[in-house]
């Protein structure tokens, strides 16, 4: 970590895998919820 505490990308995501998944997870939420709106 810097001296910032601001995290880097490669401490919050250790790989490529783990960042795919997180987006796809929250765009499937975020596809529910505007489902439930409309």
């Amino acid at each position: 970590m810097n001296k910032h505490n601001i995290l880097q990308w490669d401490e919050v995501y250790p790989d490529k895998y783990t960042i795919e998944t997180d987006i796809r997870n929250k765009e499937l939420y975020v596809g529910k919820i505007h489902s439930e709106i409309a």
